[in-house]
């Protein structure tokens, strides 16, 4: 149990290593807290948007085509990502950001587009599951893809649904749950919180996607056994 302790402070507290400094953006914070969100009503999350787009003087759609253009225009330079995707040219906030970004862009327009760059980006960061936000947003993201129904009848939608939200609870919740469990994480403010602090966050967006998107919204079948985890 104290190897996991050690695991988290690791995973919580270590950069990965240096690369090309950027230029911090207002949209940052949010996007890191983005659980916080997620679980929103689509009318009251575009508000919010609206909101910040006009605060910031930089709305979250041009933050995120001109982070897309320049992991383009650094690619063309220096040649595609590491084939391992072990290294990359910005920190791998930028690409988690990025993601996110475009998720939260896909759920207020619903343009497909925004939820295959966030599927693109996330990709990329799939060698990094050992750290619990990478691997919520990866299996999150890939579960809307699933009702979406995009790619998927709705058998396989079902399926691929199903899969991703364990993987949810079994690679990000139940770590975690452990993880509160031996830190006794107290309140605090929201502004220095980690990741560590965001369950009581997925449960709602648990609930929210497996009751609210796929059962009653998309009446998918084959999914009782996400029972035990709501």
């Amino acid at each position: 149990m104290y190897r996991l302790l050690f695991f988290f402070i690791l995973a919580f507290a270590v950069p990965a290593f240096a690369q090309t400094e950027i230029s911090p953006s207002k949209w940052d914070i949010y996007l890191d807290h983005a659980y916080e969100l997620t679980y929103w009503d689509n009318r009251e999350l575009q508000a919010w948007v609206t909101a910040r787009d006009n605060e910031f003087g930089e709305s979250l759609s041009q933050f995120s085509d001109t982070w897309h253009q320049k992991i383009k225009d650094t690619a063309d330079r220096t040649g595609p990502s590491f084939s391992d995707n072990s290294r990359f040219p910005y920190p791998e906030q930028v690409y988690k950001r990025l993601a996110v970004a475009d998720f939260l862009l896909y759920l207020t327009s619903h343009e497909n587009r925004r939820l295959e760059q966030a599927i693109q980006i996330m990709d990329l960061l799939k060698n990094k599951f050992e750290k619990p936000e990478i691997a919520f947003w990866f299996y999150f993201i890939r579960a809307y893809e699933a009702i979406s129904f995009n790619n998927f009848e709705i058998e396989k939608a079902s399926e691929q649904f199903t899969k991703n939200m364990f993987r949810i609870w079994l690679d990000v919740v139940l770590p975690l749950e452990e993880a509160n469990d031996i830190l006794n994480i107290p309140n605090i403010p929201v502004s220095i919180r980690d990741f560590s602090f965001s369950l009581p966050y997925l449960y709602e967006n648990i609930a929210d996607i497996i009751l609210k998107k796929a059962i009653l919204k998309c009446e998918l079948t084959n999914t009782g056994s996400l029972g035990i985890i709501i």
